[in-house]
């Protein structure tokens, strides 16, 4: 037998949950493409030790890493001085991660 949970749609999310619903399959029930959403979410961003609130953080001056290149090409031509040094900065810092992360896996 399901289990009924019920879901509240605040106004700021609403746009969201009719957008969510547009790309919905037809033979697929919402709580089903909800659960998997939240599946591929997990997968992609909770590992080891990280926390959903790691990636929740409302006040973002910055796309989402897994942001549409589109909305990153967008922000990188708006953004200037500081910010867009700063930006650059942490990019070579997780270029730098990764790096050391693949010589390990190498080994």
């Amino acid at each position: 037998m399901a289990k009924i949970k019920s879901l509240s749609v605040s106004r700021e999310s609403e746009k969201i949950f009719e957008d969510f619903d547009k790309v919905r399959p037809s033979n697929v029930s919402l709580s089903s493409m909800i659960a998997l959403a939240v599946k591929e979410y997990m997968q992609n961003h909770l590992t080891n030790d990280m926390k959903l609130e790691d990636f929740t953080d409302k006040t973002s001056l910055v796309p989402s890493l897994f942001a549409e290149i589109t909305i990153w090409h967008d922000f990188i031509n708006k953004t200037e001085g500081d910010r867009l040094t700063n930006l650059q900065r942490r990019i070579i810092q997780l270029e730098n991660l990764i790096s050391i992360r693949q010589g390990v896996l190498l080994r």
